[in-house]
């Protein structure tokens, strides 16, 4: 699969808590990389030698939902 063309957004609702978005987030990342464990790429080091593990192929930014915004990337509406 050619990563550079993949495009992949998590999209959470602002309004929650900030530790219930992270924990969202980080659940969401952990299910994404089971379901597709070819997206885990390999392991790097930093300019100061730590060591990260599995970093993934491509970007996943965080994007916000507004509360009463039911709109999916297509711009259709989804029922309330």
């Amino acid at each position: 699969m050619d990563w550079q063309n993949e495009k992949c957004v998590m999209v959470i609702d602002e309004s929650l808590p900030l530790g219930i978005i992270a924990n969202t987030a980080a659940i969401m990342g952990i299910t994404l990389g089971k379901k597709m464990p070819e997206v885990v790429g390999a392991d790097v080091t930093d300019q100061s030698g730590n060591e990260h593990l599995g970093i993934i192929e491509f970007p996943v930014p965080i994007l916000p939902r507004f509360a009463g915004d039911h709109q999916t990337d297509t711009g259709k509406a989804l029922p309330a």
